[in-house]
């Protein structure tokens, strides 16, 4: 390939903005919630609780995969929930806002 014949290098960016439509104010902002002295591995790890609605949640996972890939147990995923109940289910419902900034050549 010569001077005169280069080949052309077309780059197409498109840059976005996401809506966090889930806003947790839980934690402050201003100080941390505990020292790195004062924290406990078991503060960390899944308690009992935990523990259980992991499982509980995996079950109805399964039950999903089983009924979509099973034809013959496909009755089984109209008695399971559709979506796991989490505490945010109305905020994750809502559509997101998406905003693009701009298309970019180069």
């Amino acid at each position: 390939m010569g001077i005169g014949r280069q080949n052309t290098d077309l780059h197409m960016f498109n840059i976005i903005a996401v809506e966090n439509r889930v806003n947790n104010f839980d934690l402050p902002d201003d100080k941390p919630v505990s020292t790195l002295e004062n924290l406990q591995l078991c503060d960390m790890l899944p308690n009992n609780d935990d523990n259980n609605t992991l499982r509980k949640n995996w079950g109805t996972l399964a039950v999903h995969i089983i009924a979509k890939h099973l034809p013959n147990l496909a009755f089984m995923g109209n008695h399971v929930p559709k979506q796991i109940p989490h505490s945010h289910m109305e905020e994750t419902r809502k559509k997101t806002t998406v905003v693009r900034f701009v298309y970019m050549f180069m």
